[in-house]
Parts: structure tokens; sequence; C-alpha cells
């Protein structure tokens, strides 16, 4: 009987955890800073790769106040895992079409990387997206380390990668340059260069670690120190942003009136927490997060495509009214504003 006791305890106090997969960010430290170049260089690491990501809007809800850092793999053909992350600022990291695009920094040298293939995940790791924002629905992170067809089947190599975003160009009506990559090798110099201009504050750890963040120091300090519900019962807390220029009042009609607004009240209603796993259930408010910036990305750019059909429209009517081409030439840059 003894032994049926202490067996049922093991499972209450251990069978309750997550299981994460390797990569998930387990401290909280990790979601909202990277270690600086000097951190970097005493690891041993003596270049960088950086690529240009499109972040899936569904992890919007695990925002920490500004955006944050995401959990970036990257697969050899040999089949060894390097580690990177992503990371990035809501506001300052989207395009004129509403979409997120932030920079992805791969602890390789680009000529280690040449046929691997890239994903990356959400912090704890329960979701998975190729490096185009597209989420990878057969992923499970219960079986990551075993699963050796994930990275072959939806990870994307850096040709993938270029061709991808050349089409996103195209797509949205800019010509990509000539010899056009998104991909490309980093120096630590330059590596600290890019922390300078975009991070806001250098915290120094008690190991003695420096990290840059994207938070100022008094708002760093708090949410350094919660846990992120690795284990039950510890619980992560912290609003979210949608990250778009749309208060949910305005944005109900997308949804069919209260729809929206009920959801956008339980996110706001006092339940806090920048992880998927938090007790406001922020995974089950991810496909929210999705739909709404999808329809606000829809909307720019019909409105662009309604924009330009204008501008057509009129520099017919001006070459049938006898405008000449010269004329029009000059007037352009002030018709497409």
């Amino acid at each position: 009987m003894a032994r049926i006791f202490f067996v049922i305890l093991f499972f209450l106090l251990t069978g309750c955890a997550h299981t994460l997969p390797e990569m998930a960010f387990k401290d909280p430290v990790q979601a909202i800073s990277i270690p600086d170049a000097v951190t970097l260089e005493k690891q041993g690491i003596k270049s960088l790769t950086m690529v240009l990501v499109k972040f899936n809007p569904g992890l919007l809800v695990e925002d920490s106040g500004v955006g944050g850092m995401w959990p970036l793999e990257t697969r050899k053909p040999s089949g060894e895992i390097v580690k990177g992350f992503i990371f990035g600022n809501f506001a300052s990291n989207q395009d004129e079409f509403g979409n997120f695009l932030f920079p992805g920094i791969i602890y390789a040298s680009l000529g280690e990387l040449q046929e691997a293939k890239s994903l990356y995940f959400s912090r704890l790791g329960q979701k998975c997206f190729s490096l185009s924002g597209k989420k990878i629905e057969d992923y499970r992170p219960d079986k990551y380390l075993d699963d050796e067809e994930l990275f072959q089947k939806h990870g994307m190599t850096f040709v993938a990668l270029d061709e991808f975003w050349k089409q996103y160009l195209e797509e949205n009506f800019k010509s990509p340059p000539a010899g056009f990559t998104c991909v490309r090798a980093m120096t630590l110099e330059e590596y600290k260069d890019l922390l300078d201009r975009s991070m806001k504050s250098f915290p120094k750890m008690p190991d003695g670690e420096i990290r840059a963040t994207l938070l100022d120091m008094e708002n760093f300090r708090g949410p350094a120190v919660e846990n992120p519900e690795i284990t039950a019962g510890e619980k992560f807390w912290g609003n979210f942003n949608l990250g778009i220029p749309y208060s949910p009042e305005s944005l109900a009609w997308m949804l069919g009136g209260g729809t929206l607004n009920g959801l956008i009240a339980v996110g706001r209603d006092g339940n806090k927490g920048y992880y998927l796993s938090a007790d406001v259930k922020r995974g089950d408010l991810s496909w929210l997060a999705e739909r709404l910036c999808r329809i606000y990305t829809e909307k720019l750019k019909n409105q662009e495509i309604a924009h330009r059909q204008k501008i057509k429209l009129l520099l017919e009517t001006l070459l049938k009214n006898g405008v000449k081409e010269e004329q029009i030439r000059k007037i352009l840059p002030l018709i497409q504003k």
C-alpha cells in the first residue's frame, strides 16, 4: 500500500510536468534577451549567419511588450543541429502590408550551412514554423529529436528562402534587385553593431553574462525572474498586444461583432503571460491573432491594388486626352503619392 502511495505521489510531482523539446526557451531570460557579442566569443563562436524570416502572427500572443525572441534551429545534412534565434520589435519590424519581418541569427558561418535547412518555434517549442511563416501542422514536439523528416520535409534552405522573398516582393509590387539575397554572413563586430542599433538595454546577469534586450532595464527585471509554466502549477503572466493599429472595437466587424470583443476581453482582463502555455490559454487565442493579422494585411494589399488601378486609369485618360508621356513622367511622382 505504501509503495502504491509513493508511486502516485511521484506521478503527481513529476508526471504533470510538461515534456519540452530541447530547443525550448526554458529560462524566461531567453524569451526577452539574447547574448551579446562578447558572450558568443567566449563560447567559441567566431562567425554568424543572418537570415530574414517571415514571423507567423499566431505568435503575437507571446508578445513580451514590444516583441521578443524565439528559437531558430538549423539542421545540417550530417544531422547536426545548429542553434539560433529570431527576434524583432513589433513596431519597427513590420512592412507596409502589415507583415512582420524578423531577422534570424544562426550560430555558424554561412559556409557551413549551404545545404542546411531551418525552422523556428514558439517559445517552449509547442509549435513549429517554416521560415516563410507557415505553421507546420504535422509537427509533434514530443517526437522532435526522433523526427528525421521534419527538417527534410518542412525546413527551408537558404536558396529556397531567397526564392520565397523574391516572390514575396513581386507579389507586393516590387522588383527584386540584381543579386538579391536575404542571407548574409555576419562577423561578431557586425553582430555587436546590430545589437547597438536595435536593442534598448544590456543587463548583466548574476553569472556575469551580458544580455541584449528590447526592453528597458525596469521592464526587464520582473519578467526575467518569472517562471514560464514549465512544471504544473507554475504560471507565467504578462499582457500581449496584437501589433496592428486597430482597436478591438474597430476590428469587431471583421469577426462578426461581439465575437472579437469577447475574445480580446479575455486576453485583457488581468490575464497575462508571454509564453504560449500561460494560464490565459494564449495558445487558444493564437488562431485569433493570426486571423486578424491576415485580414489586416489583405486589407492593406487590396487598398494598394485599388490605388494602382486608379493611377492606371488616370494615366490612360491623360494619354487619350493628348497629354504627352514626357509631361506624365514629370507629374507621376505626385500622382503616385
